[in-house]
């Protein structure tokens, strides 16, 4: 429709006041359509039910303090993680890729379903160039072959003895297993998620000059910058709300409206970070804030 999400929606409450039955409605992203959309659902009455979804971490607080039910998906445990992803995209053979698996990305669940496409889509990579390199081979002897018709049995055998030699020097020269697909992707990881990395990284550039950080912010104290990488360091681990979330500390808040954290309310009141992904750049952009310290000063962001 002309006008965008918000005018769609606009238009769908003003028919649904005229509905006499329960309406079901389900808007997906419903954060591109306009600020005040529960308060307009509220004023709508009538039998429209509406399930929202949204990534606004902020607006879901408001939400539920206006007395709306929020409902949050989790990430999944590693035991769960891994039952699913041994030995469907990890044989057992193999299992101790997935440690790293873990540490990448985590339970995430839309992460670990790209990670195993990229890991199915490097396994077949890797066995259509075996193919190709024992096919180049087997022409390669039929070459010899023809050159050479009619070599008796003892010279085949010290050919073989040869080339068997000659395969395990190749092999002591790497002396290193061959990389499996598991550790091929995780090397290229930051290439091959480009677009959710730079996602996250837009929220950090967003922190960074949101409104009530300058008083937060080091303005050249390696005292300061310890203490607030550490204290960064500390709320990518989650952090435990005893009020309501609006009356965490500034720091936490900011984190909460660029969505860097995200509220949790079941078991308990908690902030936690929405992924792996976020937690790793968020503590690795905590670290870049020590870089231009002095070495003792450095030391104070990491002991």
């Amino acid at each position: 429709r002309e006008g965008g999400a918000s005018s769609a929606v606009d238009f769908l409450f003003s028919a649904a006041r005229g509905c006499q039955t329960d309406l079901p409605v389900v808007l997906l992203r419903a954060h591109a359509a306009r600020e005040g959309l529960v308060e307009s659902i509220r004023k709508t009455g009538g039998g429209l039910r509406v399930l929202i979804q949204s990534y606004d971490a902020f607006a879901s607080v408001r939400a539920a303090e206006s007395g709306v039910p929020v409902l949050t998906s989790d990430e999944w445990s590693q035991d769960m993680a891994r039952a699913i992803f041994l030995p469907r995209f990890i044989p057992e053979q193999e299992a101790q890729d997935w440690p790293a698996v873990w540490e990448a990305v985590g339970g995430h669940p839309a992460h670990l379903r790209q990670l195993s496409e990229l890991i199915v889509e490097e396994r077949k990579v890797i066995e259509a160039e075996r193919l190709k390199e024992e096919k180049e081979e087997e022409q390669a002897e039929r070459h010899r072959q023809k050159l050479r018709p009619g070599r008796n049995p003892d010279a085949e055998e010290y050919l073989e003895i040869a080339k068997q030699q000659s395969r395990d020097d190749s092999f002591r020269a790497d002396a290193r297993q061959p990389e499996g697909a598991v550790e091929l992707v995780l090397r290229r990881l930051p290439e091959l998620m480009k677009e959710e990395i730079d996602a996250v990284e837009r929220q950090l550039q967003r922190f960074a000059v949101h409104p009530s950080l300058p008083g937060l912010l080091p303005s050249g104290s390696g005292k300061r910058v310890a203490a607030l990488n550490l204290k960064l360091k500390e709320l990518a681990e989650g952090v435990a709300v005893e009020g309501g979330f609006q009356d965490v500390d500034p720091l936490a808040l900011a984190l909460l409206e660029t969505n860097l954290l995200v509220p949790k309310w079941h078991p308990r009141r908690r902030l936690v970070t929405p992924n792996q992904l976020t937690r790793s750049l968020l503590v690795a952009w905590a670290d870049a804030l020590c870089e231009r310290l002095s070495f003792g000063q450095w030391l104070g962001c990491h002991l």
